[in-house]
């Protein structure tokens, strides 16, 4: 790490994305860093190289904006996918960096369980494309505040420690957040409020309601002491099945 600190603007410099490390097959192990302009230009910066060893001088990489984006919406939405890239490289942050594993839990699922259902019927392949080509059609479910079965047992146990503040999508459409994530896009959600954190966004409270936001809707929903639940929701990004 003193080498990537030679790297940074400053000494108390903070990284928006966490270090990012793997193991080669000769059993060396590697570090990649990124960073922003502490400035707030829309420059990208990053570098890599063995750990404990010299690292690369930092690259950068400098946006000029469009219609649709601001130079610095698309050096954040650029740091956002390169990190993710190496994500997909099997580097991930450090077991002892708390936050860096929190967002990479949240950003990433897990290998394996991608490989088996892409096996199955390229579940996540298609549901990728579908909502890049298409967006997402339904609300996801989150949870705020509130101790569930998942945010017991799921969560890390810092944020375990004051529930109050876990947001969590518990139930049903954490592979389109996941998705959703990855590329930095907006995604339509509907949250259960234990602890007051959208008092600013119009409450519901009728099911018919809430029925109005979906475009496919669920074949059965509710509320309990949990929130709302919904069953059976036609999976229109794979068409054919239902979830």
């Amino acid at each position: 790490m003193e080498a990537l600190k030679l790297l940074l603007p400053s000494e108390d410099f903070e990284l928006t994305y966490p270090v990012l490390y793997t193991t080669t097959k000769l059993g060396k192990k590697r570090l990649w860093a990124c960073w922003l302009d502490k400035d707030d230009k829309p420059v990208f910066y990053s570098t890599d190289g063995e750990v404990g060893g010299k690292l690369k001088d930092a690259s950068c990489r400098t946006f000029k904006g469009n219609t649709r984006r601001s130079a610095r919406e698309q050096t954040e939405d650029w740091a956002q996918k390169k990190w993710i890239e190496k994500l997909d490289k099997s580097y991930k942050p450090d077991s002892k960096d708390i936050q860096g594993e929190i967002i990479y839990n949240h950003v990433a699922p897990p290998p394996e369980y991608i490989r088996l259902m892409n096996m199955q019927n390229n579940f996540y392949i298609n549901l990728e494309k579908s909502i890049l080509d298409e967006g997402v059609k339904n609300p996801i479910l989150v949870v705020a505040g509130h101790e569930n079965i998942i945010a017991k047992y799921k969560l890390p146990d810092k944020m375990q420690k004051n529930i109050s503040k876990a947001l969590v999508c518990n139930a049903n459409g954490g592979s389109r957040l996941w998705i959703a994530q990855k590329y930095n896009m907006d995604i339509p959600c509907l949250i259960s409020d234990f602890a007051d954190c959208f008092l600013e966004f119009s409450a519901i409270s009728e099911i018919p309601e809430i029925i109005k936001y979906y475009k496919y809707p669920p074949q059965e929903i509710g509320m309990n002491d949990d929130g709302l639940w919904i069953r059976n929701l036609p999976h229109i990004h794979l068409e054919g099945t239902t979830k």
